[in-house]
Protein backbone atom coordinates (compact mmCIF):
# COMPACT_ATOMS: atom_id res chain seq x y z
CA UNK A 1 0.00 0.00 0.00
CA UNK A 2 1.81 3.42 -1.00
CA UNK A 3 2.11 5.92 1.87
CA UNK A 4 0.37 9.15 -0.25
CA UNK A 5 -2.74 10.03 -1.36
CA UNK A 6 -4.63 9.04 -4.39
CA UNK A 7 -7.57 10.06 -6.19
CA UNK A 8 -10.16 7.51 -7.01
CA UNK A 9 -11.81 7.48 -10.23
CA UNK A 10 -13.35 4.75 -12.69
CA UNK A 11 -11.33 4.58 -15.85
CA UNK A 12 -13.13 1.80 -16.54
CA UNK A 13 -10.05 -0.12 -16.47
CA UNK A 14 -11.01 -2.54 -13.83
CA UNK A 15 -8.94 -2.90 -10.72
CA UNK A 16 -5.73 -1.05 -10.33
CA UNK A 17 -3.65 1.56 -9.39
CA UNK A 18 -3.29 4.13 -12.91
CA UNK A 19 -1.42 6.96 -13.49
CA UNK A 20 -2.62 9.65 -16.48
CA UNK A 21 -0.38 11.19 -19.13
CA UNK A 22 -1.52 14.40 -20.40
CA UNK A 23 0.53 15.23 -23.10
CA UNK A 24 0.49 18.12 -26.18
CA UNK A 25 0.44 14.86 -27.90
CA UNK A 26 -2.92 13.72 -25.65
CA UNK A 27 -3.40 11.59 -22.89
CA UNK A 28 -2.48 7.93 -22.26
CA UNK A 29 -2.94 6.00 -18.83
CA UNK A 30 -0.70 3.42 -17.57
CA UNK A 31 -1.23 0.67 -14.92
CA UNK A 32 0.94 1.19 -12.22
CA UNK A 33 2.46 -2.92 -10.60
CA UNK A 34 1.59 -1.62 -7.23
CA UNK A 35 2.70 -5.59 -5.82
CA UNK A 36 5.37 -6.18 -7.82
CA UNK A 37 7.22 -2.14 -7.51
CA UNK A 38 6.23 -1.16 -4.26
CA UNK A 39 9.14 1.39 -3.92
CA UNK A 40 9.20 2.34 -7.15
CA UNK A 41 5.28 2.96 -7.37
CA UNK A 42 5.19 5.04 -4.32
CA UNK A 43 7.93 6.61 -5.93
CA UNK A 44 6.44 7.80 -8.80
CA UNK A 45 3.04 8.12 -6.85
CA UNK A 46 5.20 10.72 -4.28
CA UNK A 47 6.73 12.57 -6.87
CA UNK A 48 3.99 12.70 -9.41
CA UNK A 49 1.55 14.35 -6.98
CA UNK A 50 3.66 16.53 -4.88
CA UNK A 51 3.55 14.72 -1.71
CA UNK A 52 7.35 13.78 -1.62
CA UNK A 53 9.66 16.41 -1.55
CA UNK A 54 12.72 16.92 -3.78
CA UNK A 55 15.92 19.29 -4.48
CA UNK A 56 14.76 21.52 -7.77
CA UNK A 57 18.54 20.83 -9.31
CA UNK A 58 17.42 24.26 -11.15
CA UNK A 59 17.57 26.29 -8.01
CA UNK A 60 18.66 24.13 -5.34
CA UNK A 61 15.89 24.38 -2.85
CA UNK A 62 13.57 21.59 -1.87
CA UNK A 63 10.11 21.21 -3.15
CA UNK A 64 7.23 20.11 -3.09
CA UNK A 65 5.58 20.89 -6.28
CA UNK A 66 4.59 17.82 -8.50
CA UNK A 67 7.28 16.99 -10.11
CA UNK A 68 6.33 16.00 -13.92
CA UNK A 69 4.98 18.70 -14.21
CA UNK A 70 6.25 20.62 -17.16
CA UNK A 71 8.69 17.98 -18.10
CA UNK A 72 10.00 16.66 -21.09
CA UNK A 73 10.61 13.19 -22.72
CA UNK A 74 13.97 13.71 -23.71
CA UNK A 75 14.56 10.14 -25.59
CA UNK A 76 12.16 9.37 -28.18
CA UNK A 77 12.39 6.20 -30.50
CA UNK A 78 9.44 6.03 -32.65
CA UNK A 79 7.46 2.55 -31.80
CA UNK A 80 9.31 1.60 -29.63
CA UNK A 81 9.84 3.67 -26.65
CA UNK A 82 10.12 7.43 -24.86
CA UNK A 83 12.00 8.63 -21.66
CA UNK A 84 11.41 11.36 -19.42
CA UNK A 85 10.68 12.11 -16.06
CA UNK A 86 13.90 15.00 -15.61
CA UNK A 87 13.22 18.18 -14.67
CA UNK A 88 17.02 19.07 -16.55
CA UNK A 89 15.49 17.49 -20.13
CA UNK A 90 18.66 15.57 -20.71
CA UNK A 91 18.32 12.40 -18.93
CA UNK A 92 21.04 12.82 -16.34
CA UNK A 93 18.57 14.58 -13.66
CA UNK A 94 17.07 13.33 -10.59
CA UNK A 95 15.02 14.15 -7.31
CA UNK A 96 18.20 14.33 -5.28
CA UNK A 97 18.03 10.99 -4.00
CA UNK A 98 18.32 7.30 -4.92
CA UNK A 99 16.28 4.99 -3.22
CA UNK A 100 16.89 0.57 -3.48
Amino acid sequence: MIPYKVEEKDLGLGKGLFAVFSTTAGDWTIQLEEEKTPETTANFVGLATGQKEYVDENTGDKSTAPYYDGTVFHRIIKDFMIQGGDRLGRGTGGPGYKFK
